[in-house]
């Protein structure tokens, strides 16, 4: 799972990775991404937390 985290900041992009990361994962993450760079596109800085580390997979880890 990765979700974004609101900071105070908003030229930094933060988010949290707990375990295993889907293409459904991405797709807010990525949202996020535009829009913080369509109102900074000179200056964008990350944050990340890492909880647990896992795959990262277009599917749900596991499935087929």
């Amino acid at each position: 799972m990765i979700q974004t985290i609101e900071l105070n900041d908003d030229r930094i992009l933060g988010y949290r990775i707990d375990g295993d990361i889907t293409l459904q994962d991405m797709t807010p993450l990525i949202e996020e991404i535009k829009n913080k760079v369509a109102h900074h596109p000179t200056k964008l800085r990350a944050y990340a937390e890492y909880v647990r580390i896992g795959s990262i997979s277009p599917r749900p880890f596991g499935k087929t």
